[in-house]
């Protein structure tokens, strides 16, 4: 019986809940390392948490505490230990550089130039004002300081299979590199839909450096007078000022009349699994690149996976992204690329009137799906992970 230990106490209580069901398999036994508000959020989505050990950093307990406990279990308890997130400010990083237990352990990376083609200026351009000065200074320390952390770990897990791709021929990393998906396909009740309507859907946190909203929402506008059976739904919550303007616009077109629908704050999950389960394809507005701090910029679908992507899969939703987002092979078959925003509005346009096409590409999707089942994402693992005798 192996032991497999997961550490996660940022961010992603979905991927830590998918990991759990995933390395959870006849053979092993698993142990969550984590804080109080991230195992709440995760009850909301592991549906037994009784199948797990859960050791939680307790109330009084500060994070230096918290990992030397962590690190002390790992030694005696654990073979094998994937720490999901590092990220944060400089404390968060010191932490991780010097927590380091002894056994296996697998660093999952989400992005790839951040951590192996970091940007490091070493030098203050001038005319550069206090606060970017500040921020140029903590990106090289932190890039030093990441530097330092990932040779501590035996191999990396990317969620993209594009990602690893990009590793090998773009990067010196030498060790091995697995590919454990943000999300897995799972078989799920038919609902029946209620109304005629074809219902859009675009998933994701609404932040200006993710997606390029405002262009959809100009298409939106200009759709909605002309065709009365679609409905639009923004399925994430505004995270900075220009979240909360892409907003303000979708009320005005409520305001109007128009079917389109939005939330203000974190949706809870059944709502959110509700609504994902009922659309019909879904738009994933990507930007081309991601600027993760001052110094370091990824590139969607190549060095940054996206989990919306992946919810399309776990869901069986045909979707549309640019046409520079990296695809796998196996979902071309169910997913639509545009050049530009003329070309997403014809697009758009075309599914609308296209009743065939819909169901076409949701027959591809559930098809395409079915590749990223657990039972497929867990001979993987099994194959893949868990053969290393020296884990």
């Amino acid at each position: 019986m192996k032991n497999i230990g997961i550490f996660e106490i940022k961010h992603h209580h979905v991927y830590l809940s998918n990991m759990c069901r995933i390395c959870k398999t006849e053979n092993t036994e698993v142990t969550v390392f984590t804080t109080p508000n991230i195992f709440l959020k995760l009850k909301h989505v592991l549906r037994d948490t009784s199948q797990f050990r859960f050791v939680i950093k307790k109330e009084n307990e500060n994070y230096s505490s918290f990992f030397r406990r962590v690190e002390k279990i790992c030694n005696k308890e654990i073979d094998l230990l994937f720490v999901n997130t590092i990220q944060g400010n400089l404390l968060d990083l010191f932490h991780f550089l010097r927590f380091n237990p002894k056994t296996k352990k697998i660093l999952t990376i989400h992005n790839v130039n951040l951590w192996l083609k970091p940007r490091i200026t070493l030098k203050i351009k001038n005319g550069k004002h206090y606060p970017a000065i500040l921020r140029t200074i903590n990106s090289d320390i932190c890039s030093m300081i990441r530097h330092l952390i990932l040779p501590k770990y035996d191999a990396i897990n990317v969620l993209y299979p594009p990602m690893k791709n990009y590793i090998l021929e773009n990067t010196s990393y030498k060790k091995d590199i697995y590919t454990i998906p943000h999300s897995f396909y799972e078989e799920i009740p038919i609902l029946q839909k209620t109304h005629d309507d074809l219902r859009f859907l675009i998933p994701g946190v609404i932040l200006e450096g993710r997606g390029d909203y405002k262009t959809l929402i100009k298409i939106f506008r200009e759709i909605f007078p002309i065709y009365s059976n679609i409905e639009v739904y923004l399925l994430g919550y505004p995270k900075d000022r220009y979240g909360y303007e892409i907003i303000q616009q979708c009320k005005k077109l409520e305001d109007q009349g128009f079917k389109i629908y939005y939330f203000n704050k974190p949706i809870p999950y059944n709502t959110w699994r509700n609504i994902f389960i009922e659309s019909d394809v879904a738009i994933l507005p990507f930007k081309k690149y991601y600027a993760y701090d001052s110094n370091n910029i990824e590139l969607w679908g190549t060095t940054k996976a996206s989990g919306s992507m992946f919810e399309c899969i776990q869901y069986a939703k045909p979707f549309i992204v640019p046409h520079y987002f990296n695809l796998m092979e196996e979902i071309k078959t169910s997913t639509l690329k545009y050049e530009d925003s003329e070309d997403l509005k014809k697009l758009i346009e075309r599914l609308i009137n296209d009743k065939e096409k819909i169901n076409y590409l949701k027959k591809e999707a559930l098809k395409n799906s079915k590749k990223f089942s657990l039972q497929n994402i867990q001979k993987y693992f099994k194959k893949e992970i868990l053969k290393e005798k020296s884990w």
